[in-house]
């Protein structure tokens, strides 16, 4: 099986969509940067700030409560505390022997005694008469959003830009590049030089627009050279010796082989 060289392939992808691969790879790496040095705001950052207040002062309520030892105005404050707010799934009160003495919203199935995700899961110690009484424990719902992308700040800010980018630069491009002169693609010496030739020379680029004609070829075809600039080669009236088959330069452009001797 005969394989193509990387080089070749690069090589087939249009110069507009290597360039707007470029130029959004240069983005990527500006805003990647400018995320690393703490100009993206951090959401995760805020939210877990504000979990950790609302915890402290959970914590203030809860030292208070266990002061007045009646377990069940803590379990009927907690059960209040789950269904006021959304971002809580359970809370539950454990002394220090280890029992969970007081919970709201199933902790014992939402807690995970291993889990180190201190954005979702959160311990804050109760102190009674200055000595360690227990600890509440509070799961939150979890803030990591689909495969975890909210964790890192510039994610979906890239998941958005990135394809945006591409599309709209490679067509920025492609205009861009149309606009251009093909005539200033070959150099005037150049161009005087094949108008000196006995022979008819057509030069045209990947797309088949014609670079370059010399005074005998537009002679024969009845063009003026300068007419002749940025015409598409295959809209001349040609004369083919086979229908069936592609005019020379578009076979080579397909094949990538060089073919001579016929039109």
């Amino acid at each position: 099986m005969k394989t193509i060289p990387i080089k070749a392939l690069y090589e087939k992808i249009p110069v507009r969509f290597r360039l707007s691969g470029m130029l959004v790879a240069l983005m990527t790496g500006s805003l990647l940067v400018a995320s690393a040095a703490g100009f993206f705001p951090n959401e995760q950052r805020e939210v877990l700030r504000g979990r950790a207040k609302l915890c402290e002062v959970l914590a203030i309520s809860g030292t208070a409560m266990a002061s007045s030892g009646n377990i069940d105005d803590i379990e009927i404050t907690l059960q209040s505390i789950v269904g006021r707010d959304d971002q809580i799934v359970s809370i539950g009160f454990r002394p220090s022997e280890g029992e969970l003495l007081a919970e709201a919203g199933d902790h014992v199935q939402h807690w995970d005694p291993q889990s180190t995700n201190s954005a979702q899961q959160m311990s804050v110690p109760i102190f009674q008469a200055g000595e360690l009484f227990g600890s509440l424990e509070v799961v939150f719902v979890s803030s990591a959003g689909f495969l975890g992308l909210n964790y890192w700040a510039p994610a979906w800010l890239l998941i958005v830009l990135i394809p945006a980018c591409l599309v709209q630069f490679s067509f920025f491009l492609r205009r861009a590049l149309e606009s251009l002169d093909p005539n200033g693609a070959v150099p005037k010496r150049v161009r005087d030089t094949f108008d000196h030739l006995a022979i008819g020379v057509l030069v045209t680029d990947n797309r088949e627009r014609i670079l370059l004609v010399n005074s005998l070829f537009a002679k024969t075809v009845g063009l003026n050279t300068e007419d002749a600039f940025g015409m598409k080669a295959s809209s001349l009236d040609w004369i083919r010796e086979d229908e069936t088959k592609e005019l020379p330069w578009v076979e080579s452009l397909e094949t990538g082989e060089m073919v001579s001797g016929r039109i």
